[in-house]
């Protein structure tokens, strides 16, 4: 081979190469990242989303998901308000409310439709509903949405405000508190908490929903002015997180997995339970056979006047559309 050819070749050779990596980079620079802030610190109710990264179904649609770990829901909500992330997931009540009073915020699509949170007591109690539980001590955080809401709970199931003492401690302790038989009975979400009040004390639950609670629970939300001009963005993360959650339900120990692959200081079986709770709060009585995400009306329409009498909620809840949007999930027919 002549000094020439070769010469010839070499360039052909570094042309090609620039031209490919010139596709890639532009494949790169056409790929939104789109920052999304949890509700709390990483679990199982969060593993389609993690599938959907590790399955790059976010690729497909021509995103990347940037998951951030949560420090509750007013986090969350402060955290997309300030434009320092573009959705977040947080109790619905909690957007709800902050709605109310004046948050650019709105929710655009229904990740748990029926409502997680009710008291755990323990295994061998012969109390099957929530009213049994009069004259009973019950482990709570004062300062959160259980303690707004718990009146509520009373009231439908029969019981008068004074009927349980409440024994109020942080957050970070209540279950410790009640795994401890300090307390009678505890208050935290099934979906979340289920293996680590079983870890601190043996125990089943009773369902806020099934007194008759209509709270819609978790929603994934994004701010008014993103749902106006960037649509696109919100409809391409939903694709793929819908995408990741019925490959989830299909196939939950890929999604477990994935989790545990980008926070592998998770426990397996703890996640693992965490998802199939979660799955099974994701639609309610009033989802039927409609569209994954869709908010329910009348589940809205019952919590919005459960926040106004007992939460404080402010302005006319008759404009539901000020509270969440169907548009990206399709017509319930």
């Amino acid at each position: 081979m002549t000094h020439q050819r070769a010469l010839t070749l070499l360039v052909l050779f570094c042309t090609a190469l620039s031209f490919i990596l010139g596709i890639q980079n532009s494949h790169a620079a056409d790929t939104k990242n789109v920052r999304f802030r949890m509700e709390w610190i990483p679990s199982g109710m969060y593993a389609p989303l993690f599938l959907t990264i590790h399955a790059g179904y976010d690729k497909e649609q021509g995103i990347k998901i940037d998951m951030r770990d949560g420090n509750g829901s007013l986090a969350a909500i402060n955290e997309v308000t300030g434009k320092h992330a573009d959705l977040g997931m947080a109790s619905c009540g909690a957007l709800a409310t902050a709605i109310s009073k004046g948050q650019p915020v709105v929710s655009v699509a229904q990740y748990m439709a029926k409502y997680s949170w009710g008291f755990y007591i323990p295994a061998d109690s012969e109390a099957k509903t929530i009213k049994e539980l009069a004259g009973r001590s019950v482990s709570m955080s004062p300062s959160s949405s259980e303690a707004v809401l718990l009146p509520a709970v009373m009231e439908i199931a029969g019981m008068k405000q004074d009927d349980m003492r409440k024994i109020a401690v942080d957050p970070s302790q209540k279950i410790a508190v009640y795994g401890r038989s300090q307390a009678d009975s505890v208050i935290t979400t099934v979906a979340y908490g289920d293996p680590i009040v079983q870890d601190a004390r043996p125990s089943k639950y009773l369902l806020w929903a099934d007194a008759g609670f209509v709270m819609p629970d978790y929603c994934i939300f994004t701010r008014t002015d993103t749902v106006e001009n960037n649509p696109q963005m919100i409809q391409k993360f939903l694709a793929a997180t819908f995408k990741g959650i019925k490959q989830a339900q299909s196939d939950p120990d890929a999604a477990i997995d994935a989790t545990l692959k980008q926070r592998p200081l998770l426990r397996r079986e703890h996640t693992a339970k965490q998802w199939m709770l979660t799955s099974e709060f994701m639609r309610s009585e009033n989802s039927g056979q409609c569209p994954m995400g869709w908010h329910p009306p009348e589940d809205w329409s019952a919590g919005l006047e459960t926040l106004q009498k007992y939460a404080g909620l402010q302005g006319d809840i008759t404009k539901t559309e000020a509270y969440y949007t169907n548009q990206f999930i399709g017509a319930c027919h």
